[in-house]
């Protein structure tokens, strides 16, 4: 009879090892998927979300190695005695890698034009400025720098995908996806989804060490992942359309960032729809204290415009102005002994080397610690900088590094005003080192400082240079422009503290708008009118900020500090002088003092260029037109009826995917939190934990179920769960009763006793009647 039984039993005992083996051989599969997909998805999610810096073969290149070793290195690290080699294997791939980008110079220049890309967008987005590798370009073009990239993006992606909490790869997610798509580098809605699609699959991964869930299982999963990512796609798609709000958050959130950094900011920075308040506050902003002799007010520049945009706003010279032919100039001139910055000293030098007067140094300390600090205040006769971190290798405005330095001083050379306009005629004929590094970097300032936008040259040429009462002619000659554009600005507009501010739909351009509509305005508004006017007689022009302080000589005599407030804020013009450099010039009525000697001004007609006649201005020819070109704008109006409500249905969409992700996202965690404390060895944290999920199951199936009175329903259980031994219940619950009131601790086998019929009942619960119920299930009960 035993013989016999044995014999019944052992087909039994040998198809449940059969299917154990099948069932442990499907949970390693499903794990080795999981690994190797996890590892691939957050390595191309990086380089596809920085595309728009490379090009399409680099990009290809990058994807490819990201993938195979980022796969290779996934599956192979859970496959039984192989896993224990893979980290050599990945660290040897990153050495290698390391090494090709160090020591080839095609993938060590892919490097550092990929550097050069972020750096520049870098400065496009937070209006700053990231030194760039001269030399090269700004898009990465080298194949074998993109497989290096995506090798060392692959196998950092691995040892993401080896932690065993997964809230790291989170906040590395976030905060590369954030700073990608504030670039606007490349792809970033696919890549920001391709990265959460990695995330949650390493989440899956984590939960799948030591399980036996089946490939079947795993798959199943990854497809709820993939629809998720679709919503991640929506709704970074719909919130990064071109909006008010999307602008107004960013804007908040670099404004933080800078104000920590380097103190409130105090100047408009060429923004015409902030000057009206240039000088509304009171508020001290920077104390100096002079040494030496001042013979006029000194004007400490701060930002510097260079180009003037369609929005009325000017913006310092970017990145694209250093590349080129241009690549390395500004290194070239320091080489050379001129220093943007400090040109009027290195000129004052060549010209007492020559036989000519030295000119007398002054020294000035400064206490910026009141002032906005992403700029360091300097005159343009600085002669020296010291206690300062500023760049002084850029061609405009001194920008600080990290965070701005509070205090510093610099040596000046006292310019009068009867010499701020020299004669440079002697460097023609010089044989001065000055004299050639100058005219290298008067091509520069020629080609970069003179576009004027189309709207604004033609209404500086009907206002100011009309050809009526404007020799053309006269435009060869700085001195008479300068004149000029003085004589036409106290003419057409008068000076206040406290002007209107441009209407951001002004419907025209600044220049009309200052001159025809406002008519007054503060220094700001005369200096970018003028800037304007200088460019459009082919004069190379910029915008200038900073503060004018007065009263220096007698500060000096006293050993006494002189303390500059908002009333001290001020706006001018420099244009760029051969020989020269760059000079300023004052173009508000009331602040200029500069006068020209009768021969440096040609005759272009002593009533228009002094304005001493009274025919300047004739009503109905120059202040009192009006603009007969406008129209009632109902095509415009139109066009933005519909994209406001297109951008509306993006943005509820956008929210509605948002909630859906939510839901995805609050199931997944709890499911995960769930299974973590159900695995638990301690029994205090997984026997509660398994009660409990039984009690939802139980409940979900609508059995009638009380959970402080589990067997008064055995009926229910038995019309839910037709397969289900009911002896088998009732061993489960009085396991967890003697746990409970017993103290009773459970051994081995009865804790598979307790997992084994509760996965059952769930795998067993009976289908939903409607789609309310399904939803509850899933995400209410997360079941």
């Amino acid at each position: 009879m035993a013989a016999s039984e044995n014999i019944r039993i052992m087909p039994r005992v040998i198809l449940s090892a059969c299917n154990a083996r099948n069932q442990k051989q499907s949970a390693d599969r499903a794990q080795a998927i999981a690994s190797a997909l996890a590892a691939v998805l957050l390595a191309c999610g990086g380089p596809i979300l920085f595309a728009g810096c490379m090009t399409l073969p680099t990009l290809v290149a990058t994807l490819i190695a990201a993938t195979v070793v980022g796969a290779l290195a996934g599956a192979l690290s859970v496959i039984g005695p192989i896993k224990r080699i893979v980290p050599l294997g990945v660290v040897a791939a990153s050495a290698l890698a390391l090494i090709l980008l160090l020591a080839v110079p095609d993938a060590r220049g892919g490097m550092f034009s990929m550097y050069n890309a972020l750096a520049s967008r870098f400065d496009d987005a937070f209006y700053s400025y990231a030194g760039l590798v001269q030399g090269y370009g700004t898009v990465a073009a080298s194949p074998l720098f993109g497989a290096c990239l995506g090798t060392l993006t692959a196998t950092a992606a691995w040892g993401f995908t080896r932690l065993r909490t997964t809230g790291v790869t989170l906040l590395m997610l976030v905060t590369v996806c954030g700073f990608g798509l504030r670039l606007s580098s490349g792809i970033g809605t696919i890549g920001c989804a391709v990265g959460i699609a990695g995330w949650l699959t390493q989440c899956r991964y984590i939960q799948l060490r030591g399980s036996m869930c089946s490939t079947k299982s795993l798959l199943a999963d990854l497809g709820i992942n993939a629809v998720m990512c679709v919503g991640v796609f929506v709704i970074i798609g719909a919130i990064f359309v071109p909006s008010a709000a999307v602008d107004n958050a960013h804007n908040a959130m670099w404004n933080a960032i800078n104000h920590a950094r380097y103190g409130e900011e105090t100047l408009p920075e060429g923004d015409m729809g902030k000057a009206a308040r240039l000088n509304d506050q009171s508020d001290a902003t920077l104390r100096i204290t002079p040494e030496g002799t001042f013979s006029d007010d000194m004007l400490l520049r701060g930002f510097v415009g260079a180009n003037f945009s369609e929005s009325e706003r000017w913006s310092a010279l970017d990145h694209t102005a250093y590349e080129g032919s241009w690549s390395g100039i500004m290194s070239w001139l320091s080489a050379e002994g001129l220093t943007p910055a400090m040109q009027r000293a290195a000129y004052d030098d060549a010209n007492a080397n020559r036989g000519g007067e030295r000119t007398e140094v002054s020294t000035v300390s400064v206490d910026a610690g009141n002032a906005y600090r992403g700029y360091t205040f300097a005159p343009y006769t600085m002669r020296s900088l010291t206690g300062s971190n500023a760049n002084l290798n850029l061609d405009g405005t001194l920008q600080s590094g990290l965070a701005g330095s509070r205090s510093y001083h610099f040596e000046m050379d006292n310019v009068a005003t009867a010499n701020v306009l020299d004669d440079t005629s002697w460097l023609e004929s010089a044989d001065s080192p000055y004299a050639s590094t100058e005219s290298v970097y008067a091509a520069f300032a020629k080609e970069h400082y003179l576009d004027v936008p189309d709207d604004e040259a033609g209404d500086i040429k009907r206002l100011v240079f009309n050809d009526a009462t404007w020799d053309s002619a006269a435009a060869s000659s700085e001195f008479a422009v300068i004149s000029r554009v003085r004589t036409m600005m106290d003419t057409m507009a008068s000076y206040t503290e406290s002007p209107k501010t441009m209407p951001a739909e002004a419907g025209n351009s600044f220049a009309s708008w200052f001159f025809e509509q406002a008519r007054e305005g503060n220094s700001s508004y005369f200096a970018t009118a003028a800037t304007l006017a200088f460019r459009a007689q082919g004069i190379p022009a910029r915008y200038v900020e900073g503060y004018r302080a007065g009263d220096l000589t007698g500060a000096a005599l006293t050993n006494s500090t002189l303390t500059l407030d908002h009333g001290n804020a001020h706006a001018w013009c420099e244009i760029y002088l051969d020989g020269l450099g760059w000079t300023p010039v004052e173009v508000t009525p009331g602040f200029y003092t500069q006068a020209f000697e009768p021969d440096a001004v040609i005759d272009v007609g002593e009533t228009w260029s002094s304005g001493a006649s009274d025919q300047v201005l004739q009503t109905g020819s120059i202040a009192g037109q009006t603009n007969d070109n406008q129209d009632n704008g109902n095509e415009s109006d139109a066009a933005a009826s519909v994209l406001d409500v297109l951008r509306e249905v993006l943005v509820t969409l956008a929210i509605i995917a948002a909630l859906v992700a939510a839901a995805f996202i609050q199931r997944a965690v709890r499911i995960n939190k769930r299974k973590q404390r159900i695995a638990a060895d301690d029994q205090a944290i997984s026997v509660p934990a398994l009660y409990n999920y039984l009690a939802a199951v139980m409940t979900s199936a609508s059995v009638g179920f009380n959970a402080t009175k589990p067997l008064d329903n055995l009926d229910g259980l038995c019309r839910a769960f037709p397969d289900v031994d009911v002896m088998e219940f009732k061993r489960v619950i009085e396991i967890h009763q003697a746990y409970a009131f017993g103290g009773h601790v459970l051994k081995p086998n009865e804790m598979r006793t307790l997992r084994r019929l509760t996965e059952r009942l769930h795998e067993m619960l009976p289908a939903c009647a409607n789609a309310r119920e399904r939803l509850k299930r899933y995400f209410i009960e997360a079941l």
